[in-house]
């Protein structure tokens, strides 16, 4: 998905085909109005975050900028999980 090489192209899967962010401990996969963070070894589900979307299915959020911002507040998850 083209938003998460926006996002953070260094930690970009070229494995999943770009389909996921991977880090030490974790990695990121985007839903249609989710992110799900989840952990590397096991596949557990850590974390979703929810994008905002009118009834439409329309993003009414920019879900560049939420994984950006999720991004630098939560770095210690997906490198100690």
């Amino acid at each position: 998905m083209p938003y998460l090489k926006i996002a953070d192209e260094a930690h970009l899967s070229r494995d999943s085909m770009g389909q996921k962010l991977k880090y030490e401990n974790a990695y990121i996969e985007c839903e249609n109005a989710t992110y799900l963070i989840k952990k590397n070894v096991t596949g557990e589900e850590l974390e979703r975050i929810s994008i905002n979307q009118n009834e439409d299915g329309i993003d009414t959020e920019d879900r560049i900028m939420k994984l950006k911002d999720y991004l630098v507040s939560n770095h210690d998850i997906l490198q100690s999980v």
